[in-house]
């Protein structure tokens, strides 16, 4: 392994990473709460960030290191400067400390703390597991429908508003209007459907973040589309809303689709 060097340097908030593998995960953390994480960055590192806290100056920084190996490598901060240390020699300290963090959360939870799933510090499939163990049944039917009602017993606020994008967003505000499925399908060209649908997706969330008004209520993140039943009969009378006859044509451009529309990141 050699020596890693991760240091987060003051006054000006500069985090210097070196010496380590392909990095998967950078966490600053400002005393006990995460302050920012990057993920997929090169093996050498170094950025400035920005904290309002810092100007009170009797905080200490630490960056958390995460290979792509699974290894992990700690540097902190002194008032004025950094620290170097030898990732082999901290090993030993790390897994100390990660078991004092988790048996601290552990205690404050049963004090009456704060559930992990209401932490944005810990991760998500975690936070999920704890959220869906404190639920009811009928809490989770309530869920279910696309225009759920809140939850104040669990501090769940009210999501959804369904629409559709067959052919683009649906909406009583300007958008862009593509062909309808069938088109689509005709273009033998699920890139293209990749493409197409990421830009309705941008429309969605822009139309989320601003609070539009959609056809039935605010516009949420719930899209009832593609319609993916194979044109059998025409006298059905929608065929123009499915990509065509041909399974395979219309599971490819299906994909590609819900591809666009979702997005890849796991936060969007």
């Amino acid at each position: 392994m050699g020596d890693a060097f991760a240091a987060v340097e003051r006054p000006h908030l500069k985090v210097r990473i070196a010496g380590t593998g392909p990095l998967k995960q950078v966490d600053v953390i400002r005393d006990q709460s995460f302050v920012l994480t990057r993920s997929g960055q090169g093996p050498d590192l170094e950025f400035e960030f920005a904290d309002n806290e810092a100007a009170a100056g009797e905080h200490y920084y630490y960056v958390r290191v995460q290979q792509e190996d699974g290894q992990m490598a700690w540097g902190q901060s002194d008032l004025g400067g950094h620290a170097e240390m030898n990732l082999m020699r901290l090993m030993s300290f790390l897994f100390c400390a990660l078991a004092a963090l988790v048996a601290s959360m552990h205690a404050i939870q049963a004090q009456g703390g704060a559930p992990v799933y209401l932490d944005p510090a810990q991760p998500m499939e975690r936070r999920i597991a704890d959220l869906i163990s404190k639920m009811t049944l009928e809490e989770k039917a309530a869920q279910l429908n696309h225009l759920s009602s809140r939850n104040d017993r669990l501090k769940i606020p009210a999501w959804g508003g369904w629409n559709q994008t067959l052919h683009g967003v649906w909406s009583k505000r300007p958008t862009t209007l593509f062909p309808t499925a069938i088109g689509m399908a005709a273009t033998w060209d699920p890139a293209l459907i990749k493409t197409i649908t990421d830009s309705m997706a941008d429309e969605a969330r822009a139309l989320y973040n601003i609070g539009a008004e959609g056809p039935r209520s605010k516009h949420g993140l719930v899209y009832r589309s593609p319609v993916i039943n194979i044109s059998r009969d025409p006298r059905w009378g929608r065929i123009q809303e499915c990509f065509g006859e041909d399974p395979y044509l219309a599971g490819r451009i299906t994909v590609a689709y819900v591809q666009g529309l979702q997005g890849s990141h796991r936060n969007t």
